[in-house]
């Protein structure tokens, strides 16, 4: 897992992550590597 430095991606990150926590189904369209290194969210691209 890496770090997510820039605020925006955080922010970003942090509500994917919210929403599947509240049962929703949720993929990120995104090319943006820190993004898709963290292993946070599910990317599609």
């Amino acid at each position: 897992m890496v770090a997510i430095g820039e605020m925006h991606d955080r922010q970003i990150v942090a509500t994917a992550m919210v929403l599947e926590q509240q049962g929703e189904k949720v993929a990120l369209l995104s090319c943006d590597q820190n993004i898709t290194a963290s292993g946070l969210v599910t990317i599609i691209w």
